[in-house]
């Protein structure tokens, strides 16, 4: 029997383990942002890791899903949280308001703004800045 590539991608597809979006708040509003993680539990603790808060420090909720298709385009992985890329996000369904820090985006009529301690300048804010002057 010929081995053929895309039974191989067929048979990791089905494979796949469910990775969900979430938002998650830090207790002082200095970090919130989107991380993907298998559960509830695992967003607030990638969450804490990653931005060196204590176990109690931030807030974890569902927003969504994310289908395989987009698991396999993005090569998420299951055993790590990750942050979103933008594209991702647009796949998701999300709109962007801003896409510079601080990012600001609409799902399903519900705003997500990106904590104000991301407000750094970034070279296309400070580009319009200077524009501005």
């Amino acid at each position: 029997m010929e081995w053929n590539t895309s039974n191989k991608r067929l048979k990791r597809f089905k494979k796949l383990r469910v990775l969900n979006l979430y938002w998650v708040k830090s207790g002082y509003g200095f970090e919130d942002w989107f991380i993907i993680a298998r559960s509830l539990y695992w967003a607030r603790k990638y969450f804490n890791y990653f931005e060196g808060f204590d176990e109690d420090d931030s807030e974890s909720a569902f927003i969504m899903n994310i289908r395989k298709n987009l698991i396999v385009k993005y090569n998420l992985k299951y055993f790590t949280g990750t942050w979103p890329s933008n594209n991702l996000l647009k796949d998701l369904g999300f709109k962007f308001i801003s896409e510079i820090s601080p990012r600001i985006l609409n799902f399903n009529g519900k705003v997500y703004k990106e904590a104000y301690n991301t407000e750094v300048y970034t070279f296309e804010k400070l580009k319009k800045n200077l524009e501005s002057i």
